[in-house]
Parts: C-alpha cells; sequence; structure tokens
C-alpha cells in the first residue's frame, strides 16, 4: 500500500515452453493500483501501467514436409492492466475475479491476456480448497499452434 486506496503492483514472469517452441520470454510489468470498492463483501483493485517485455523463439521453420511459422524474436514497450474482483460470501467462502491483459506498443503489437475465477471454500482456519478456471490467450504464439489455452484445476490451500 502506497497510502489510502492506492497500493504499487510490479510482476515479473519468466517462461519457457518447449511444446511451443518458445526458448524463453521476460515479462515485466509494474502499475499504481486504486482499490475503487473495499468493503467486507467486496475489494475491486484496478491498476493500470506499462511494461516491457523480451521474448526469443526456438524450433524448426519446417516440420516434415509442412512450412510453419515460428516465435519471432521481439521486444518492447507494453501497457498493461491488472483487474481483481474478490467477493466474500458466507463465512470461509471466497470468489477471486482476476484478468491481466498485456498489449505491445511497437510495429509488433502483442497481446497477451489471463483470466481467472477461483472459488475458495476454507475447512478449517488453515486449511482450504479451490476450484479454478483459466483462460490465457496470446497473440504471439505462431499458427498452426492454438493461441488459447483453457484450464480447470482443483487443489488445496494453505494460510499461515
Amino acid at each position: 500500500k502506497v497510502g489510502g486506496p492506492f497500493s504499487l503492483r510490479s510482476e515479473t514472469i519468466v517462461e519457457h515452453n518447449a511444446v511451443d517452441e518458445l526458448d524463453i520470454r521476460v515479462r515485466e510489468q509494474f502499475g499504481l493500483g486504486w482499490t475503487a470498492v473495499e468493503s467486507k463483501r467486496l475489494t475491486l483493485l484496478l491498476t493500470p501501467g506499462l511494461g516491457y517485455t523480451e521474448e526469443h523463439g526456438a524450433g524448426p521453420e519446417q516440420l516434415g514436409s509442412v512450412r510453419r511459422q515460428k516465435f519471432t524474436d521481439a521486444h518492447g514497450f507494453a501497457a498493461g492492466f491488472f483487474e481483481s474482483v474478490k467477493i466474500r460470501l458466507a463465512p470461509g467462502f471466497t470468489i477471486t475475479q482476476d484478468v491481466i491483459t498485456f498489449h505491445g506498443l511497437d510495429d509488433n503489437p502483442r497481446l497477451q491476456y489471463t483470466g481467472t475465477v477461483k472459488l475458495l471454500g476454507m475447512m478449517n482456519a488453515h486449511v482450504g480448497m479451490t476450484i479454478e478456471y483459466k483462460r490465457e490467450f496470446d497473440t504471439s504464439i505462431p499458427a498452426p499452434i492454438n493461441r488459447t489455452l483453457e484450464r480447470l484445476s482443483a487443489g488445496l490451500q494453505f494460510s499461515f
């Protein structure tokens, strides 16, 4: 927290994806957040910001008899946005929804988007169960690889 409803948010992501033949991607995003709503039941955080990304591809341009695209080496500045909504339901239950976007500001505009919805049910003061749906989209993934990834997961959360 910076003071009042304002906070600083920084996120660094380092990725390697052998399946999509992404050798490495480093992404840094920094922003000033504003808690637009803060109550016992609801929290809404909005954070615009700026970032920088660097990515390098790998893999063949020819796969058997098929010519294919690959990740291009790219870097540049980007506009970013993070939004988070937390809804506190009956005691011990919370729904959280997060959206992160990252849009390149250069000649090769890239768009990366991640949206997450998570339900947390606390079984006691320290252990909870979660179910989460996540959708990711990335325009820098070369064809014919699917640019959208959807995932449903369940797990345990520990609070100390």
